[in-house]
Protein backbone atom coordinates (compact mmCIF):
# COMPACT_ATOMS: atom_id res chain seq x y z
CA UNK A 1 0.00 0.00 0.00
CA UNK A 2 1.53 3.40 -0.73
CA UNK A 3 0.91 5.74 2.08
CA UNK A 4 0.33 9.26 1.90
CA UNK A 5 2.34 12.19 3.73
CA UNK A 6 -0.29 12.25 6.38
CA UNK A 7 -1.25 8.79 7.41
CA UNK A 8 -5.37 8.30 7.55
CA UNK A 9 -6.76 7.62 10.83
CA UNK A 10 -7.05 3.62 9.42
CA UNK A 11 -3.07 3.58 8.81
CA UNK A 12 -2.36 5.55 11.77
CA UNK A 13 -4.05 4.11 14.65
CA UNK A 14 -2.96 0.31 14.24
CA UNK A 15 1.09 1.90 13.38
CA UNK A 16 1.03 4.08 16.19
CA UNK A 17 -0.41 1.54 18.81
CA UNK A 18 1.37 -1.72 17.86
CA UNK A 19 -2.38 -3.25 17.22
CA UNK A 20 -3.04 -6.44 15.15
CA UNK A 21 -6.67 -5.47 14.36
CA UNK A 22 -7.72 -3.67 11.39
CA UNK A 23 -11.07 -1.35 11.05
CA UNK A 24 -11.95 -3.08 7.89
CA UNK A 25 -11.89 -6.40 8.41
CA UNK A 26 -9.54 -7.91 7.10
CA UNK A 27 -8.35 -9.45 10.54
CA UNK A 28 -11.20 -11.43 11.76
CA UNK A 29 -11.62 -12.15 15.81
CA UNK A 30 -9.63 -14.78 16.64
CA UNK A 31 -12.09 -17.97 18.40
CA UNK A 32 -12.63 -17.86 22.39
CA UNK A 33 -10.76 -20.90 22.52
CA UNK A 34 -8.66 -23.44 21.56
CA UNK A 35 -8.97 -27.17 22.28
CA UNK A 36 -11.41 -26.05 25.24
CA UNK A 37 -8.84 -23.05 26.83
CA UNK A 38 -9.68 -19.49 26.32
CA UNK A 39 -7.36 -17.87 23.54
CA UNK A 40 -5.72 -14.93 24.86
CA UNK A 41 -5.49 -13.38 21.34
CA UNK A 42 -9.18 -13.78 20.94
CA UNK A 43 -9.00 -11.32 24.58
CA UNK A 44 -6.41 -9.23 22.70
CA UNK A 45 -8.53 -8.80 19.33
CA UNK A 46 -11.57 -8.02 21.39
CA UNK A 47 -9.68 -4.88 23.74
CA UNK A 48 -8.32 -3.44 19.91
CA UNK A 49 -11.39 -3.38 18.46
CA UNK A 50 -12.93 -1.91 21.70
CA UNK A 51 -9.92 0.73 21.27
CA UNK A 52 -10.40 1.13 17.66
CA UNK A 53 -14.32 1.88 17.93
CA UNK A 54 -13.60 4.33 20.77
CA UNK A 55 -10.82 6.37 18.55
CA UNK A 56 -13.39 6.24 15.52
CA UNK A 57 -16.48 6.98 17.62
CA UNK A 58 -14.28 10.36 19.63
CA UNK A 59 -12.79 11.20 16.23
CA UNK A 60 -15.44 12.20 13.91
CA UNK A 61 -17.39 15.44 13.92
CA UNK A 62 -20.39 15.86 15.99
CA UNK A 63 -22.89 16.44 13.21
CA UNK A 64 -21.52 12.52 12.11
CA UNK A 65 -21.44 11.10 15.43
CA UNK A 66 -25.06 9.67 15.33
CA UNK A 67 -23.86 7.21 12.37
CA UNK A 68 -21.25 5.19 14.70
CA UNK A 69 -22.11 5.94 18.41
CA UNK A 70 -24.59 3.17 18.25
CA UNK A 71 -21.79 0.74 16.57
CA UNK A 72 -20.34 -2.15 18.46
CA UNK A 73 -17.52 -3.09 16.78
CA UNK A 74 -14.91 -1.04 14.99
CA UNK A 75 -15.51 -3.07 11.26
CA UNK A 76 -19.57 -1.63 11.53
CA UNK A 77 -18.40 1.74 12.24
CA UNK A 78 -15.83 2.05 9.71
CA UNK A 79 -18.16 0.07 7.15
CA UNK A 80 -20.76 2.89 7.82
CA UNK A 81 -18.53 5.80 7.23
CA UNK A 82 -17.04 4.77 4.35
CA UNK A 83 -20.69 3.42 2.59
CA UNK A 84 -22.12 6.87 3.72
CA UNK A 85 -18.64 9.08 2.41
CA UNK A 86 -16.73 7.23 0.03
CA UNK A 87 -19.69 6.68 -2.24
CA UNK A 88 -19.87 10.51 -2.64
CA UNK A 89 -16.28 10.96 -3.65
CA UNK A 90 -15.07 10.15 -7.34
CA UNK A 91 -11.66 9.22 -7.90
CA UNK A 92 -10.44 12.71 -9.52
CA UNK A 93 -8.45 10.29 -12.14
CA UNK A 94 -11.09 8.15 -13.06
CA UNK A 95 -12.53 8.26 -16.48
CA UNK A 96 -15.94 7.97 -17.24
CA UNK A 97 -17.95 6.04 -19.81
Amino acid sequence: MIRSATPTLEEDLPDRNNLMHDSNGTLPCPPETIDDMPNPDSKLWKRQDHLILHAIQTSVANSISPLVSRCKAATEAWTKLETTFCKQIKHPYAWSS
